[in-house]
């Protein structure tokens, strides 16, 4: 590539603050794993306190740096994180037409790699970061955000439901151009709560990334892919009549059959802890037992994502504090879009 004009590294800097989202309905299985497009559509809340804050800017070397730094938590990355986030720099570099190095760093408001969605919050800040750094240079060609999405999602597909905020329909579409993220409602519709148990804060032995590549060897995800417009239909219904029961139970069925088919798969992948399946059981007696309207989904993790109405967030949080599996919970409504941010972590 003919190098490109030298960027003002002062100016060639920006931050985004993007957030996570739990699916209600998910999407696992891809059909074209080098546009990432999904087996099936997905339907999501973004969660207003599970959030990356990302900082890049670019150079074309010394007296900066010459290749790409990126950091995250406070820990320069090497090995699959580092070449994951490198290749999605390169996809950015292509579609604006420069070639400059990038620095990033990145923090997260959770534990990263747990089944929270780290990957969805942070491709879609490094993304609007890296192009917003960009404008910020003069660059004049920087992709809209519906085209940001789009390349977010080739990192990670969840990536591209995180650009909106509240309660997000994921399309599967049948090329680059279709499979994309739409508003179902905003974030003040539904005072839908999601307290996030945290019952394991390490990585995971295998990402969600190499887990979708597994999901065609499974007998099950043909009849899990059959149901979920079914699925879908069902929970966009009940976002929009704010029906906690029917979401509810559609989530819990959801998780469970996607959890079916990760089990199933060749080599099988078993996310649930010990704790987790004894939680859910907990949840469920709560629920059917004592009437407190609580139910759960769980993504690719040991970690539950408790539901709950507004009223009842309080004594939900509680008492999964109080529960002997829980190390940490992390409290979210509906969250907002991804933002711009003023003070930079570099």
């Amino acid at each position: 590539m003919v190098a490109t004009p030298r960027p003002n590294l002062y100016r060639c800097k920006a931050t985004c603050r993007a957030y996570a989202n739990i699916a209600f309905v998910k999407y696992w299985g891809v059909v074209d794993a080098n546009l990432n497009l999904p087996a099936n559509g997905s339907l999501s809340m973004t969660l207003s306190h599970a959030h990356a804050t990302t900082t890049v800017a670019w150079t074309d070397g010394p007296p900066a740096w010459e290749a790409d730094i990126v950091v995250i938590d406070g820990k320069e990355q090497s090995g699959a994180v580092y070449r994951r986030t490198v290749s999605h720099l390169d996809r950015i570099r292509t579609a604006m037409g420069v070639n400059w190095p990038a620095r990033v760093e990145s923090r997260n408001s959770f534990p990263a790699s747990a089944g929270i969605a780290s990957s969805a919050s942070g491709f879609c800040a490094l993304t609007v970061a890296a192009c917003q750094a960009l404008a910020a240079g003069g660059h004049h060609d920087v992709p809209d955000r519906l085209h940001q999405a789009r390349l977010a999602r080739q990192a990670s597909g969840s990536a591209c439901r995180s650009f909106q905020g509240g309660f997000v329909e994921w399309s599967a579409g049948g090329d680059d151009s279709t499979s994309v993220a739409c508003q179902v409602a905003g974030p003040d519709h539904w005072s839908l709560y999601d307290v996030v148990a945290v019952l394991d804060s390490g990585s995971k032995s295998v990402s969600s990334h190499d887990g979708h590549r597994l999901a065609a060897t499974s007998p099950l995800q043909e009849e899990r892919v059959r149901q979920v417009p079914s699925h879908l239909n069902a929970a966009r219904a009940a976002i929009r009549a704010r029906d906690l029961k029917i979401l509810g139970e559609i989530s819990e069925r959801d998780a469970m059959l996607m959890h079916a088919v990760m089990i199933s798969s060749e080599p099988p992948l078993l996310f649930l802890s010990a704790g987790s399946v004894a939680l859910m059981r907990q949840i469920r007696d709560w629920r059917l037992q004592e009437e407190l309207e609580v139910y759960f989904t769980v993504d690719a993790g040991p970690n539950l994502h408790v539901l709950c109405n507004e009223a009842d967030v309080g004594e939900v949080a509680h008492r999964l504090a109080r529960s002997p599996w829980v190390l940490d919970t992390l409290v979210n409504g509906p969250g907002p879009a991804p933002e711009l941010r003023n003070s930079h972590l570099f």
